[in-house]
């Protein structure tokens, strides 16, 4: 079997979710990696989608407290039991640990389902380069 990955293209968190695109990669087996799984709360000039930090989410928060982990953690465990890959960037150390402990525990469907529903289709990066590229499938995500 052909061993592919996409990233490109596939900023994918609780708000962007990329539902179409993960069908698309799934349906190829492809495995799809998410750029951005953070929101890049750090970021200078972060765009105002007029959605709290995903870090900040009440929902996501709620979750997290009930397991004693960071939000952070909540979310990107909701995209690796979603089958998503993800690659997290932190400069912070305790951050880069935190972000690999995520694995000693487990969202439930009922939690799963709460943060499927997050999903805006509000984008954090924009890429105008694609937008109006008549090869790319998914325009009505960007």
């Amino acid at each position: 079997m052909l061993s592919l990955y996409n990233q490109r293209w596939s900023t994918c968190h609780i708000y962007q979710q990329q539902k179409k695109l993960r069908s698309f990669v799934a349906d190829r087996g492809i495995a799809m990696v998410s750029y951005g799984c953070l929101g890049s709360p750090g970021r200078k000039n972060n765009p105002d989608i007029g959605l709290p930090n995903m870090l900040e989410n009440l929902v996501v928060k709620s979750i997290a407290e009930r397991h004693c982990v960071f939000p952070s953690q909540v979310c990107l465990l909701f995209l690796i039991q979603s089958g998503i890959a993800v690659i997290p960037k932190s400069a912070t150390p305790a951050r880069i640990k935190s972000n690999l402990d995520i694995f000693d525990f487990s969202l439930s469907d009922a939690e799963m389902d709460s943060i499927s529903e997050l999903h805006s289709g509000k984008r954090l990066f924009t890429y105008h380069r694609v937008k109006h590229d008549g090869n790319y499938l998914f325009s009505e995500e960007l």
